[in-house]
């Protein structure tokens, strides 16, 4: 995890990723967040890397869609919002 301020932005796939703002900015709209990221740049909720896929409103722990376990988003999403002001109606429609 980083201590350098994070930003969030949609990959072309619809996955939300933190990054420093260089790299943030290489990805078009991006907002800055308070939300921490792991070492491959997915937010961490409660403890856990997520991925996140904002056009499909679904998010996977342990891998991605393919792979992973696919978590209550709802629970997700409450715990992400409380330290962030990125709601994820913006991030769906691209930032």
């Amino acid at each position: 995890m980083s201590t350098q301020p994070r930003f969030a932005f949609l990959s072309s796939d619809g996955i939300l990723h933190l990054h420093d703002e260089e790299h943030a900015k290489q990805h078009g709209k991006h907002v800055e967040t308070s939300l921490t990221d792991d070492e491959s740049g997915y937010p961490v909720v409660e403890g856990q890397g997520v991925v996140y896929y904002a056009r499909e409103d679904k998010a996977y722990v342990k891998g991605n869609k393919s792979d992973g376990q696919l978590i209550c988003y709802a629970a997700s999403a409450q715990a992400a919002r409380s330290r962030t002001s990125v709601m994820p109606s913006r991030l769906r429609s691209g930032l």
